[in-house]
């Protein structure tokens, strides 16, 4: 079911994918400005202390929330982009991937950018990896214009891939879903024996956003219906069977968009370039705070 108006129809957010007991012991810790074509309405963030996961509150049904991504017009596709920020963020995604695959993929020959948006990674990781198989994965039955047909692949695609891949990067994606064990679970299915599954997703615990408040851009709802911690991560992908080896931080620029939701304006270039100088500001917040803005971590399947 939908509004009148065509949008998502909301309702609270019942979700406990880590503790059966979770939705009575929530604590609504920020009143928060929503995202995209939301930002003028309000959400809550819950905090559950039993298994360190946030919710946003209310959110889409699962069943309408496809409706925030199909246009491809989301800032999760980043669409508009001019020529110059394309290549900055094509050059700035190359060395986030260095330090994301490092030597755990060194070898590997399949490898799949899982949520990929607007391809930008996929194409990243085929620079950094020519002699391997890259391909990315998205809702959309469609390639984004940035990769060829052949270098994309549908989620109902992925169900004839099980087994196939070395490594899967999963950037900005546990934090929209609605199960994100049963997804893991799922993407579990794709790697091979031992390989290797690394995830991206936003900080609850960031200390940077307290300099913005409800406008932090971290919190993105209802976009994002849940929010990480180290330890609710980590949680994620052991209950998918996933065996968690390697824990860590890493920084993208988010004040610009925090401005902007400040200003409640539409996202342009100033915007952007206004991030990426205050992103030494971010990263000393969170060398202070020892905090980052999103947390990653790796996990391995195991070798029946």
């Amino acid at each position: 079911m939908v509004t009148s108006s065509g949008r998502p129809l909301f309702v609270a957010n019942d979700l406990s994918p880590l503790h059966e007991g979770c939705i009575n012991s929530r604590l609504k810790v920020a009143s928060v400005c929503g995202g995209g074509i939301y930002r003028n309405q309000t959400f809550s963030i819950l905090y559950c202390p039993l298994c360190s996961l946030g919710f946003s509150d209310p959110i889409p049904t699962e069943d309408t929330a496809h409706l925030l991504y199909e246009d491809r017009e989301s800032f999760d596709f980043q669409p508009n982009e001019s020529q110059l920020v394309t290549n900055l963020k094509m050059a700035a995604a190359r060395r986030d991937l260095k330090s994301f695959c490092n030597t755990v993929v060194a070898s590997a020959a399949t490898m799949l950018d899982y949520g990929c948006g607007n391809g930008t990674y996929t194409r990243a990781i085929q620079q950094l990896f020519p002699d391997a198989t890259v391909i990315g994965a998205d809702l959309h039955s469609s390639s984004p214009h940035a990769l060829r047909p052949e270098d994309y692949a549908s989620y109902e695609d992925l169900f004839t891939m099980q087994g196939v891949f070395d490594f899967v990067l999963c950037r900005h994606v546990l934090e929209h879903s609605y199960d994100p064990v049963g997804l893991v679970n799922r993407i579990a299915k794709l790697l091979k024996p031992c390989g290797v599954l690394a995830v991206e997703v936003p900080s609850l615990k960031t200390g940077v956003k307290h300099l913005f408040g409800k406008y932090w851009d971290g919190y993105y709802a209802p976009f994002h219906t849940m929010h990480f911690s180290k330890v609710s991560l980590a949680a994620t992908l052991q209950k998918a069977g996933l065996t968690v080896f390697r824990q860590g931080g890493a920084e993208m620029p988010k004040m610009g968009r925090s401005i902007q939701n400040v200003l409640n304006c539409k996202y342009n270039p100033i915007l952007f370039a206004t991030g990426i100088v205050l992103q030494p500001l971010q990263i000393g917040v969170g060398l202070l705070t020892g905090t980052s803005v999103c947390l990653r971590a790796w996990g391995r399947k195991s070798n029946p």
